[in-house]
């Protein structure tokens, strides 16, 4: 099973759409992580932590992904402004304007699109344009 680590920031939001039903705005399913060797593929169960490698470590819960996709986003250094793009086979989406940014954003635990480059700038300094992919989840099945 294939684990991703979160910040503490995002806890309350993943738990929340942990929850069966339809997505809303507090709610987390998805991550954007760099390439690496093996992601989660869709159908795989995801564990989902606080944390990982620190004494504090914590489960959060447990998903099954969805799908798996390329992204490429363009932020812009002076903190407005930028560019999403998914490349999904069944969806591509782009984002431009400040609304898609913004709904962009609180789908990934922000509260809009200046506190994602916020967060992104002290993260990652200085980097303006990233590559990698974006993984959704959902609650895992019922039976």
């Amino acid at each position: 099973m294939v684990a991703y680590s979160f910040k503490a920031r995002f806890e309350a939001a993943i738990v929340a759409g942990l929850k069966h039903g339809p997505l809303t705005e507090d709610m987390k399913r998805h991550t954007i992580r760099a390439d690496r060797r093996r992601h989660v593929r869709p159908g795989e169960a995801i564990q989902l932590f606080y944390g990982m490698r620190t004494r504090q470590c914590r489960v959060i819960g447990v998903g099954i992904c969805t799908w798996v996709a390329p992204i490429y986003m363009a932020l812009s250094p002076a903190g407005e402004g930028g560019e999403v793009t998914i490349m999904r086979p069944d969806a591509d989406y782009t984002g431009h304007t400040q609304e898609e940014l913004d709904r962009f954003a609180k789908g990934d635990g922000f509260s809009d699109w200046a506190d994602l480059l916020a967060f992104w700038a002290k993260e990652h300094a200085g980097q303006t344009v990233f590559s990698g992919v974006i993984i959704n989840w959902e609650p895992p099945h019922v039976r």
